[in-house]
């Protein structure tokens, strides 16, 4: 659960700030999922006859996804952000790129390591939406899969690269 959250709060702010709607969009489809684990989580405390209190620590983790669902929301159902708060938002934020993996794809059936993915494109794989599946920080012997759904920190030039 921690970092399913930490997923959707890495996506949910650059939705904002760079206005991706598809980011927005998965950040949505984790805290989807995340709503099943916290159901899950607190079914599996009163099955083993917990206290309410024990339940209480998770407050925080379930905060944390619901805020990051809202800032998604912002960029997914279009509200728009008022001038002056996006004003304030930090230029240094890291682009992030969407990237879906076609089966003609140098890339596709190979790991991230074999493929160079990172020298060959200037961005860094963070996290791989594969089916129903997430894989945070994957790893260089992480196989890429056509219609895997990459994410990824990188430059505005690498993105296309890796897209390509």
């Amino acid at each position: 659960m921690k970092n399913t959250a930490a997923l959707m709060v890495g996506l949910a702010y650059p939705a904002v700030v760079f206005e991706g709607h598809d980011l927005a969009r998965e950040a949505l489809e984790l805290e989807a999922e995340m709503n099943l684990l916290q159901l899950q989580a607190r079914m599996s405390l009163v099955m083993a006859g917990r206290r309410p209190a024990e339940a209480e620590q998770l407050a925080p983790v379930f905060g944390v996804v619901d805020a990051a669902g809202d800032v998604a929301s912002v960029v997914h159902d279009e509200m728009g952000l008022p001038a002056a708060f996006a004003a304030t938002l930090p230029a240094a934020v890291e682009p992030i790129a969407r990237i879906e993996l076609v089966a003609d794809s140098p890339y596709t059936d190979r790991t991230l390591g074999a493929s160079n993915v990172e020298t060959d494109t200037g961005v860094r794989v963070f996290a791989v939406h594969r089916d129903d599946d997430w894989l945070s920080n994957p790893t260089r012997e992480t196989t890429l899969r056509a219609g895997d759904v990459l994410l990824a920190t990188r430059t505005r030039a690498g993105a296309g690269r890796l897209a390509d």
